[in-house]
């Protein structure tokens, strides 16, 4: 994110991840910093961005997203 910050797709993928590891702080904490670097973003509009073609991938992306707190809409 710092060759170019509003690229945060690497910001989004870890937040999810932290979550799926069940690092709950962490990953809100990467929510936090996601959102200030893209306020206003949201789970949905995160989901179009990865463009998973896999809807079990999308699923997880989603769940992990939520559990981390980054809004749904």
């Amino acid at each position: 994110t710092q060759a170019n910050p509003r690229f945060t797709m690497s910001q989004v993928l870890c937040a999810a991840a932290l979550s799926g590891l069940d690092r709950d702080e962490d990953a809100r904490i990467a929510v936090r910093r996601l959102l200030e670097l893209q306020p206003g973003i949201t789970v949905d509009a995160s989901i179009v961005s990865a463009c998973y073609a896999n809807p079990e991938s999308m699923q997880a992306l989603r769940s992990a997203l939520l559990r981390a707190g980054l809004p749904e809409r």
